[in-house]
């Protein structure tokens, strides 16, 4: 039997059986007379036919195309084959001027669609050519018909759409930095430091705040990182151009103006918030007879005014979203009771829920926290997100309620909502989940990887827009 290639001019392509057939070819199989069984029969006819070998894989399209410009820095790169394509060979052939190191993902909802992910954010404004060379793979092992190239622009830096940040710890214990993770599942840092201790966005969403073992920096994604020159146990940025808040190891809270020098807000603090405009302050004040005042701090006027009294120490203090609200932790004797107190109307104060709770975050409603709880379920005490409305709350937290419902999920904390309220982001298993705000299609967005992502995921938190 011969194989043969029918080619452009009129003559034969011998092809030996262990060679790998070409693609987009025709060829031709013929079966000579004189072949014969296993029973000894010879046969005389003489039998040929053809088949043609599938097209090698193409470069059909990109985003972003070539020539295009103000592209966001935070954007991936997305190529679209032909055909569906092999991942391992695409880390190789795929290639940045000027250089950057990147991931390659191919998306789940289409295998011909390939997601390029630069491992920190491009640079603002400037140009860069992205090289897809002829050893890309398709899935049967046929390579790239040519090498392709585009050329883009990237404009100027952006505040990050739609992104949850996240402290990064290795395996040693130490800090790997701060990361960004979207729906894509890519992790990709964000800031490098050695040491991550807390972290904020600003009101407007522009910049992150955070501490470090030297002290609180401020970081512009896109920009430079640059010191804040004071010490602190919190800190968070106020309205642009009013500065920032921050709470020493003391307890006095300090307001550091965009210039002149820093005062002092008030003493004996235990905890404090910035409202979403980042023009007031919420604080908690421990009082010589042991009970707590909270306060709220107008930035502009210097003033301060009385919003509740309570018996016991307070913490997680937040404010809704549309600013209508508070919200924070009353320790009490065995339980945690989440308080809400209303800024407007009869400014009346709810104890909404009780229990082993921890964390409670707004949704962008401002009639709904989520938080975590500990909780009593079928295999012992489990640890889920719950929603609820703190107008209308359920009597008491139980495993029905819990999110995600998943049986082998039983390890949430820090559930945060995204800003539009569709999502929440949370910590399972020491990485950054996702699921609906109902609950449904919970899944990882980082997964431990000794070679790639060897980190722990800590302080989920959504970027403002």
């Amino acid at each position: 039997m011969s194989i043969t290639r029918r080619c452009a001019a009129p003559r034969k392509c011998p092809r030996s059986h262990r060679s790998r057939s070409a693609t987009g070819q025709t060829y031709e199989v013929v079966l000579e007379a004189g072949y014969s069984d296993l029973a000894g029969n010879v046969y005389e006819l003489r039998h040929h036919w053809s088949f043609d070998t599938e097209l090698p894989p193409r470069f059909a399209s990109s985003t972003p195309s070539d020539g295009d410009g103000g592209v966001d820095p935070a954007d991936y790169v997305a190529v679209t084959f032909s055909r569906a394509m092999l991942e391992s060979s695409l880390a190789t052939a795929i290639v940045f001027t000027p250089e950057v190191r990147f991931g390659v993902r191919i998306d789940p909802s289409d295998s011909r669609r390939v997601i390029v992910a630069p491992n920190s954010l491009l640079q603002p404004n400037t140009t860069y050519r992205m090289l897809v060379t002829q050893i890309a793979k398709d899935t049967d092992g046929n390579l790239l018909d040519h090498f392709r190239s585009i050329t883009f622009k990237t404009g100027a830096a952006r505040p990050l759409h739609h992104w949850v940040a996240f402290a990064a710890e290795n395996t040693a214990g130490t800090s790997g930095g701060l990361w960004i993770v979207n729906e894509a599942g890519i992790p990709r840092e964000l800031v490098a430091s050695s040491a991550v201790n807390a972290y904020s966005w600003s009101p407007d969403g522009q910049r992150l705040v955070f501490a470090t073992a030297d002290g609180w920096a401020t970081f512009t994604p896109g920009g430079s990182t640059e010191s804040l020159g004071f010490s602190a146990i919190w800190a968070a940025a106020l309205a642009p151009g009013l500065g920032y808040v921050y709470l020493d190891a003391s307890g006095s809270l300090y307001r550091a103006p965009q210039s002149g020098a820093d005062y002092v807000i008030s003493t004996l603090v235990t905890t404090a918030a910035v409202s979403p405009s980042g023009e007031r302050v919420v604080f908690a004040q421990d009082q010589v007879d042991s009970t707590t005042r909270i306060w709220g701090y107008d930035v502009g006027l210097r003033s301060r005014y009385a919003l509740a009294a309570e018996p016991t120490s307070v913490s997680n203090l937040s404010w809704a979203p549309n600013g209508n609200r508070i919200a924070y932790l009353r320790h009490d004797a065995g339980t945690v009771t989440l308080r809400v107190r209303n800024l407007t109307g009869s400014a009346s104060m709810t104890s909404v829920v009780h229990g082993d709770i921890s964390a409670p975050a707004w949704l962008h409603d401002s009639d709904h926290m989520v938080m975590s709880a500990s909780v009593t379920g079928d295999s012992g005490i489990v640890s889920k997100a719950f929603v609820i409305n703190v107008a209308s709350p359920p009597p008491s937290l139980t495993i029905g309620l819990g999110l995600p419902a998943l049986a082998n999920v039983v390890d949430v904390s820090n559930p945060v909502p995204s800003p539009d309220g569709h999502q929440i982001a949370f910590i399972s298993g020491d990485q950054v989940w996702l699921m609906n705000a109902d609950g449904t299609r919970p899944t990882p967005l980082t997964r431990f990887d000794p070679g790639t992502f060897p980190y722990s995921c800590l302080m989920p938190a959504w970027t403002r827009l």
